[in-house]
């Protein structure tokens, strides 16, 4: 389970580091969306890091920028205890390498960290 991003955005001691979580959904199955908010949660339990919330975007196809759930994601990043995003795979954010690297440019323009659960890398 490796970050997808290198950048770093170490909250001051004490405070508290918060991920938000992400999943995208083509062909929305309510089973297989708790199953990622799970895969979610249990990461970032183990990377020390308190889930506050999971954004999930149904019907989404991944050539499309303009998302509801992903732009409420970004708003929220903007929360001072706010360090990374959580993907389970960054094909939640696109298949199309040139879509997800204009999402993840969104994130990391917050200062945030984009991690992925699978740790693939950014292509």
């Amino acid at each position: 389970m490796m970050p997808a991003s290198t950048a770093t955005n170490e909250p001051a001691p004490g405070q508290a580091r918060t991920a938000y979580g992400y999943i995208r959904m083509e062909q929305p199955d309510e089973i297989e969306i708790a199953l990622q908010r799970k895969e979610i949660w249990m990461f970032c339990a183990a990377q020390g890091l308190t889930l506050g919330a999971v954004f999930v975007d149904r019907r989404v196809h991944g050539d499309v920028t303009a998302r509801l759930g992903f732009t409420a994601l970004v708003d929220v990043l903007c929360f001072p205890d706010s360090y990374a995003v959580v993907v389970p795979s960054l094909t939640h954010l696109s298949e199309r390498p040139g879509v997800r690297r204009v999402l993840a440019s969104r994130i990391r323009g917050t200062a945030s960290q984009l991690l992925a659960v699978y740790g693939d890398e950014e292509r």
